[in-house]
């Protein structure tokens, strides 16, 4: 008997739903995941992906596409998520590997904020800075042997603000 190919096709279902409504289901999945413990969230970087298209009209780059994650308008941008409940900017940071850099045109910070209530309910809250280009970028940068941080106050500090996008409970 011949093995089916095991790359995922989609389904009638899959198709039908709306950038939004994926999103809506993976951050069910997400809040899942944190609710079963402190697991590495890997699904962050897909769920950043999924807001900027759901939010910012972000068309995806083709699969293996280098350096980039799709455009917004004109732009190649490149989308760096940020999981978990760090409270201070001072220590959030974008990081963008210098074999990449030569391969964007605009950053997108996304962040993923986990909120307790009572202790019991997570509520999910995504934020975005950007798109922000990288001749503003270049204003900020930290420079490493292997890439380039953006910290998240410095950013704030050029004139762009968080701007809360969706909130889950």
């Amino acid at each position: 008997m011949k093995q089916k190919n095991s790359t995922m096709k989609p389904t009638a279902a899959t198709k039908n739903l709306t950038s939004r409504k994926r999103l809506d289901t993976a951050l069910k999945f997400r809040k899942l995941i944190s609710d079963w413990g402190e697991y590495d969230h890997c699904i962050s970087g897909m769920l950043g992906e999924m807001y900027a298209e759901a939010f910012l009209g972000l068309r995806k780059a083709k699969k293996g596409a280098k350096g980039h994650d799709g455009l917004i308008g004109k732009d190649r941008t490149q989308i760096k998520t940020k999981d978990g409940s760090i409270d201070s900017d001072n220590r959030v940071y974008f990081y963008i590997p210098e074999k990449n850099y030569e391969s964007f045109d605009c950053l997108l910070g996304v962040r993923i904020l986990t909120k307790e209530r009572n202790n019991i309910e997570n509520t999910l809250e995504l934020r975005h800075v950007g798109p922000i280009s990288k001749k503003a970028l270049s204003k900020i940068e930290k420079k490493t042997k292997a890439g380039r941080r953006y910290y998240l106050h410095h950013i704030k500090e050029l004139g762009f603000d968080e701007e809360i996008g969706l909130k889950k409970k």
